[in-house]
C-alpha cells in the first residue's frame, strides 16, 4: 500500500462545509480511481486539514489522485497548501 498526503487550507469558517462535501462529492470520484483502497480526511483546526490517499502501488498513488484533484469541490473552498 503506498499513500498520498495533502494539506489543505480552508476559507475560514468553512470546515464543516469541507468536510461535508468531501464525503458527497469527492469521495466518489476518487474511490473510482485504479488501484484506491481508501481516504481519509482530518480536520486540524478551522482552517487547515490533511488528506491521506490509499492506493494498492505508488504509480496509482502517484498518478491515480491527478484526476481527481481537477474537480472542484464547492466554490472556491479548498486550495492545496
Amino acid at each position: 500500500m503506498f499513500a498520498s498526503i495533502r494539506q489543505y487550507e480552508f476559507k475560514p469558517g468553512k470546515s464543516a462545509e469541507v468536510s461535508q462535501r468531501v464525503q458527497e462529492e469527492f469521495v466518489p470520484i476518487i474511490s473510482s480511481a485504479p488501484g484506491f483502497l481508501a481516504y481519509y480526511l482530518v480536520i486540524e483546526s478551522h482552517e487547515v486539514g490533511v488528506s491521506v490517499s490509499v492506493f494498492e502501488t505508488q504509480a496509482e498513488a502517484e498518478n491515480g489522485f491527478a484526476p481527481s484533484c481537477s474537480q472542484p469541490i464547492g466554490s472556491n473552498t479548498v486550495s492545496p497548501v
